[in-house]
């Protein structure tokens, strides 16, 4: 059963197969090696977060079986998903010190990577080093480290192990390459990025879209936007599809180095390649209106797109608010809250959205308005969810004691039983 809620990608499937263990007595799956195992992998799968802690809780509260290294190793891979630090160090030491198991190299794999997850680097590093004369280092585990230096961003520690890897015999696999070269770009060493990426071509190893938007994301970071459009015509020669993500990144690009021209040919090319927007496409596309001043292009951005527009979000709405400051028309960002009705879903305004819009107001000479606003929703029940206090407060110092709106501001927070910070 667990195996069949690993393999399904449908969530109401999920919920069903795995609430048959609500019925089920803790005995039968904590006692049973095999069967704990296939339940935790299921969880780990389908990120069930709250019922993987009930279940690695348990365990570690009263262990009602000895584990074989396999559950030792899915037991820690929960640990490392749910950010236990403690527990992952606890489970390897009863796994080899006290039980004087010698751990598999998917064992080791899976304590690498719940170090790496739980932001360990050094000690992922330590302790791959040293169990090597017992678990020879494969490249999967050298590509584990090599995903945790990206995250930390630790390109000193990438290139020790790039070394060692080679010290070692170790070839080197897409996989690797891709991790090590996003090292690199982190980093800002683009230029070593682009090296590693003829490399590993030159041993005959391909990129992927993967490693092609890594790339990419390195040159758009440094504003190196033409060989970040010749990589991508060369990706695209190659017969790869570039997916939204990979437009995102060099539209983007094209947003922050006001390379205009650029980004209306991706975006040609996405409605041609016919590539789904995604919200954070719209956000991209509202910048770069904004950039332009052309304010009417950034709401336009977030209509006409028909059954295909995407989930837009509070961060769509606060770009297009940022867009309407920029132009110098902020009484036009006002009209932000109504366009967000009309969208899928109708997203309600967050604290950040409506801090943006009163705060504008009022610092665009607009007090009323940003008065009015908050007043409003302080009124409609939503002052704690939606309005912060640090943002009411903030509004308060920018009108003067004594005055109307001063006095309307405090009375309805007041009314709506807030406490501003001192």
């Amino acid at each position: 059963l667990m195996k069949a809620v690993k393999r399904t990608s449908h969530s109401k499937e999920v919920f069903v197969l795995l609430s048959v263990l609500d019925d089920v007595d803790d005995t039968v799956i904590l006692g049973d090696d095999i069967v704990f195992h296939s339940v935790l992998e299921a969880c780990i799968v389908h990120q069930q977060r709250l019922r993987l802690t009930t279940l690695v809780d348990r365990y570690l509260t009263s262990p009602s079986l000895v584990p074989s290294v396999h559950l030792s190793s899915t037991l820690i891979r929960a640990c490392g998903v749910l950010g236990r630090r403690q527990d992952c160090d606890s489970l390897w030491r009863e796994m080899v010190e006290t039980r004087g198991q010698v751990p598999t190299h998917i064992a080791l794999g899976c304590m690498l990577d719940s170090l790496v997850r739980c932001g360990a680097l050094t000690k992922a590093i330590h302790l791959f080093r040293e169990w090597k004369s017992k678990v020879p280092p494969s490249i999967v585990l050298f590509a584990l480290l090599f995903k945790g230096c990206a995250t930390a961003g630790a390109v000193e520690e990438a290139q020790s192990l790039h070394r060692e890897l080679r010290e070692d015999n170790v070839e080197m696999n897409l996989i690797s390459y891709t991790s090590l070269i996003d090292v690199h770009t982190r980093s800002g060493q683009v230029k070593e990025a682009k090296r590693l990426f003829t490399e590993m071509r030159s041993e005959g190893i391909e990129p992927n879209v993967v490693t092609y938007s890594t790339l990419l994301k390195g040159f758009c970071s440094e504003g190196n936007m033409n060989e970040a459009a010749s990589t991508f015509r060369e990706m695209l020669d190659r017969g790869l599809s570039a997916d939204t993500v990979t437009f995102n990144t060099l539209l983007d690009g094209c947003a922050k180095n006001d390379h205009f021209e650029l980004a209306d040919m991706l975006l040609r090319e996405m409605k041609r390649r016919d590539v789904r927007k995604s919200h954070v496409t719209i956000s991209i596309m509202i910048k770069l209106a904004s950039k332009r001043i052309d304010l009417d292009g950034a709401f336009e951005a977030t209509r006409g797109e028909g059954a295909s527009l995407p989930s837009l979000d509070a961060q769509v709405a606060k770009a297009l608010v940022q867009a309407c400051f920029h132009a110098k028309q902020p009484l036009r960002a006002l009209s932000v809250l109504e366009e967000m009705c009309h969208w899928p879903g109708q997203p309600q305004p967050d604290d950040a959205l409506l801090s943006k819009l009163v705060l504008g107001l009022a610092t665009s000479g607009h007090r009323s308005e940003a008065v009015d606003l908050a007043i409003l929703h302080l009124q409609s029940g939503k002052g704690t969810a939606s309005l912060s206090a640090l943002t009411l407060k903030q509004l308060l110092q920018k009108l003067r004691p004594g005055e109307d709106l001063y006095r309307s501001l405090k009375g309805a927070i007041s009314a709506a039983g807030m406490k501003l910070p001192h």
